[in-house]
């Protein structure tokens, strides 16, 4: 059940969307080995002030990795006390997975207070829930959607530390233990996010999740956190407010947003991979691409104001796949232009500037390659008379 930041991670080249290539599963390079995944490192750095809002800081690996169990060792810490760490996962019919997302959060070897809010599964979900004994506490009932679940799981704990795994995704080796030292090291952090890996049905590795340093500008035109890869402080919540439970894909963006807006303080742990965000049919970003794209630009709209242009490429790209437009041509790059246009009138009341030279600069790289294709053709046509005159001349 990928969030936004799973299924629509930013648009890599404009105007194509990464969620597209995230599916080109012809990567798959055999299954992601974690002891690799995990092989942090690297010197701290003091925290620093982000111009564009929030807080960048460069955080301490792990001391030791052991290399046999592909666990991770740490140095005894100054601090009288680790914080209290809980994970919730929101599910719903995910039986065929949410075995391997439980099994990747018990096997930590970090207490952990883990809370699974199913909403009244009809698959094998609850016998799997059941065959955990106390291990974890749930609860399996009819709920509003994801959104209402991740709430009543935050209502379900007192713990400091949260963390929000989906039924379908799967933390690291070592994780926990990081998150949790990082947090009772640095308290005056809010927010830390890591490194993830797109990972396939089989736990195969697709591709490296796009993460960038935390950057309130850059976050606006895409969504560069990996959901599973996110940590917070439960103060967090009392700051910027539970999830927007009228939201159904794009909770987790709109909460970044939230955060950065606030100007809380965000870490990245940018030597660490934390967590695999499963890409599958079935995920409902995947499947429901322009139901997505209409509710982050409803999001961006209310939360921002206006909608980035990135945003409304995005859209407009989407639009014209769902009519099986090839993705090339002249009447693409037309289409691209007309729907992005009418996308900006629909959700900004205006086409910027902005867009208006990002659409000029399609329509002149359409016009460009039609005129380097009409030239190509000119140049071998001449090449071939000269050769038959001149032949013709010899003879």
């Amino acid at each position: 059940m990928p969030t936004i930041a799973a299924g629509l991670p930013e648009l890599r080249h404009l105007p194509i969307l990464a969620q597209d290539t995230m599916l080109r599963n012809d990567r798959r390079a055999g299954n992601f080995r974690h002891s690799a995944a995990l092989a942090c490192g690297g010197p701290m750095s003091r925290p620093r002030k982000n111009p564009a809002g929030g807080i960048l800081a460069k955080v301490p690996g792990p001391s030791v990795i052991d290399g046999e169990s592909h666990q991770l060792s740490y140095a005894v810490m100054t601090a009288p006390s680790l914080p209290r760490l809980c994970v919730i996962t929101p599910s719903f019919r995910q039986g065929r997975f949410i075995k391997r997302t439980i099994d990747s959060v018990l096997s930590q070897g970090v207490a952990c207070d883990y809370v699974v809010v199913d909403g009244g599964s009809d698959d094998e979900t609850v016998d799997i829930l059941k065959s955990y004994g106390e291990r974890l506490r749930w609860v399996s009932e009819a709920d509003r959607g994801q959104s209402d679940a991740i709430n009543k799981g935050l209502r379900m704990t007192d713990a400091e530390i949260i963390g929000w795994l989906n039924s379908d995704d799967v933390y690291f080796p070592g994780t926990l233990a990081r998150v949790q030292q990082f947090f009772a090291a640095h308290p005056e952090f809010d927010m830390v996010y890591g490194r993830a890996h797109h990972i396939d049905e089989d736990d195969r590795w697709i591709e490296d999740y796009p993460t960038e340093p935390w950057d309130f500008d850059r976050l606006r035109k895409t969504c560069y956190l990996s959901q599973p890869a996110v940590f917070f402080r439960r103060r967090l919540i009392d700051r910027v407010g539970p999830i927007d439970e009228t939201l159904h894909y794009c909770m987790d963006y709109d909460l970044w947003l939230r955060v950065a807006q606030a100007g809380l303080a965000v870490a990245y742990l940018d030597d660490c991979v934390l967590a695999g965000s499963r890409l599958h049919a079935a995920a409902k970003t995947l499947a429901a691409r322009l139901p997505v794209h209409r509710e982050i630009n409803d999001m961006l709209k209310r939360r921002l104001g206006s909608v980035p242009d990135a945003w409304l490429s995005g859209y407009a790209h989407v639009v014209l796949r769902r009519h099986g437009w090839p993705e090339h041509g002249w009447r693409f790059r037309t289409g691209l232009c007309v729907h992005a246009s009418l996308a900006s009138l629909r959700w900004n009341r205006s086409v910027r500037p902005s867009l208006l030279r990002m659409i000029a600069a399609w329509l002149f790289a359409g016009v460009k390659k039609r005129v380097a294709a009409a030239l190509r053709r000119q140049f071998y046509a001449a090449r071939a008379w000269a050769r038959h005159f001149i032949n013709g001349w010899m003879r």
